[in-house]
């Protein structure tokens, strides 16, 4: 078995004379310094590998995210051509069922002019409008729009996703 830094320092301790500090046998002492320098020398190269293991990890990471991104976008590419190609229509095989979601959303096109309909409007411009830099509440000008206030500048679109199972 391998000894311990421990072990080597009592080696050493064993070999001085407690009283005056003189070393009993320099041959032994010589070899258990050596021993200790090799173990500390290689405890060193390790924690060297480990620092490299972990840069290699860390470019892996990398290189793994980005390919991630890309099936990710590849993945919503196809989930949008399939939409265009079926137009709509449901498919059930034995491996795939392709189903649609309906999902409302406000698309704001004319921001400045909501933006200015909202400033002046007392009853609406608190729901519509969120205050630090003027910015548009997508959720409130959706419940002006639902509850038929004709809100200039946006209008409510249903987005398709397409759903793979």
């Amino acid at each position: 078995m391998a000894a311990t830094f421990r072990d080597i320092d009592e080696a050493i301790l064993h070999l001085t004379d407690p009283e005056t500090g003189e070393i009993l046998d320099v041959e032994a002492f010589e070899a258990l310094q050596m021993e200790r320098t090799r173990k500390a020398e290689s405890m060193a190269l390790w924690a060297l590998d480990l620092d490299d293991e972990v840069q290699a990890i860390d470019c892996e990471l990398t290189r793994l995210m980005a390919r991630k991104k890309a099936a990710q976008n590849r993945a919503k590419s196809l989930r949008h051509y399939l939409g265009i190609i079926l137009d709509g229509q449901k498919l059930k095989t034995p491996l795939v069922s392709i189903s649609y979601r309906r999902m409302p959303a406000v698309e704001i096109e004319d921001e400045r002019r909501l933006v200015e309909w909202a400033q002046r409007s007392t009853d609406y411009g608190d729901t519509a409008l969120r205050y630090r830099e003027p910015e548009i509440s997508k959720a409130g000008v959706r419940q002006l729009i639902e509850e038929g206030v004709a809100v200039p500048g946006a209008q409510i679109v249903t987005h398709v996703s397409t759903i793979i199972k």
